[in-house]
């Protein structure tokens, strides 16, 4: 079976002494089962209105806040017939949900109270509308690219065969990407990578 890594991208830029120079920096944080993540099959990621980042799993929804990661599974009486913990994709709703989906059934997940629960019918019929339409990150399977400006107005592209280039330089990377799967940018400007 094939796991996939999730990879922190931390982009800093530094300012030279004389304050006339800049050479940006990027830090690589990579992230697996020994740091917490609840399965090496990471499938999709998403980054909440309190900041907080969330990636679907072969083993649950799993929360990082910063510091440490916490897996979240239906458990009895939620109100959820989720017969697997296998999230294939997932999707932040404009009303504080996580719409999930497992196979090819959805569930929902909510910010308030941490619970799963089934969709009502009106719900099913939107889920796969949905998840299209709210994913935050982006594909980048076939070659696409993915470009953003960090706090400095640095302007970065993830390329899809893992170069990573700023200002059209490119930046060598302490790690080769292998294929890539998704990529989104946080609000603080860092890059999250799902890739083999």
């Amino acid at each position: 079976m094939n796991t996939t890594r999730l990879v922190l991208l931390l982009i800093l830029t530094w300012m030279g002494w004389q304050g006339v120079c800049s050479q940006p920096l990027c830090t690589v944080v990579k992230y697996d089962e020994t740091d917490g993540v609840s399965s090496s099959h990471i499938t999709q990621l998403l980054q909440d209105d309190q900041g907080f980042m969330w990636f679907s799993t072969w083993n649950g929804l799993c929360r990082y806040d910063g510091y440490e990661f916490q897996t979240f599974k239906p458990a009895v009486g939620d109100g959820c017939h989720m017969t697997n913990d296998r999230i294939r994709d997932i999707a932040l709703l404009p009303d504080g949900l996580i719409l999930c989906r497992v196979d090819e059934e959805y569930f929902m997940f909510c910010l308030r109270t941490y619970r799963f629960r089934d969709l009502t019918s009106k719900e099913r019929r939107m889920a796969a509308e949905w998840i299209s339409r709210y994913r935050q990150s982006q594909s980048m399977l076939n070659g696409k690219n993915m470009t953003w400006t960090d706090a400095y107005q640095t302007r970065w592209t993830l390329h899809g065969d893992g170069r990573l280039t700023y200002q059209e330089t490119l930046y060598t990377l302490p790690l080769k990407f292998e294929t890539l799967y998704f990529a989104m940018t946080d609000r603080q400007g860092n890059c999250w990578v799902l890739d083999d």
